[in-house]
């Protein structure tokens, strides 16, 4: 599974709990622990700071510790977006300027 940020990141991992626990229900066993790092590997590179500061902290997180500190990442990570949008104008004066610029380069005009 992977996360692709469609809906909120606390559904995601609730998800991934419950097909956990329905492979334990086939007696494969999933540690606390190997969830809380298969959940970390499966989220998308915006969460990249998050893993690694997870990674260098000492003490591990709980399922629950886990999604509480993805929630908050994930609310930061929503104000840190901005919307732009890019602005072209065309010149007015388009076809006049061109001509200007014509007439200029052939030299000034003689008499005859």
């Amino acid at each position: 599974m992977k996360y692709k940020g469609q809906r909120n990141v606390r559904e995601y991992i609730m998800k991934m709990f419950h097909v956990a626990s329905r492979l334990r229900a086939l007696k494969i066993e999933f540690s606390e622990k190997l969830l809380v790092f298969m959940v970390l590997v499966s989220l998308p590179t915006q969460f990249n700071e998050f893993k690694i500061s997870y990674n260098c902290q000492k003490e591990k997180w709980t399922l629950n510790k886990l999604i509480s500190h993805c929630v908050q990442e994930e609310e930061r990570l929503k104000c840190d977006k901005f919307e732009s949008a890019h602005l072209a104008n065309a010149p007015k004066d388009k076809g006049k300027k061109r001509k200007y610029h014509k007439e200029i380069a052939k030299g000034p005009a003689q008499k005859k």
